[in-house]
């Protein structure tokens, strides 16, 4: 089995932590279920959505990444756009 070679940290800066908490509520049950080419893990520090996905590839990398993101900007346009720029 090939090793998790591939890896993305990125960083969403929220208002509040009470907004990230409140995004990572929405969307975990869609982004945290296990793929066998990625594994996503996702943590709230403060106000700050913290993004770990470890890949087997660059197409299972850029895919899980859409999965958090993707629900993640419709998150963001839903409650009105409570990220910071």
């Amino acid at each position: 089995m090939k090793d998790y070679s591939y890896f993305l940290d990125a960083n969403v800066f929220f208002n509040s932590k009470k907004d990230a908490e409140l995004a990572l509520k929405a969307i975990a049950q869609d982004v945290m279920n296990s793929k066998a080419r990625s594994i996503t893990s996702i943590t709230i520090k403060k106000n700050v959505f913290a993004i770990n996905i470890k890949a087997k590839d660059k197409t299972a990398l850029r895919a899980s990444f859409n999965s958090v993101m993707k629900p993640l900007i419709l998150f963001n346009d839903l409650s009105g756009g409570k990220t910071n720029d």
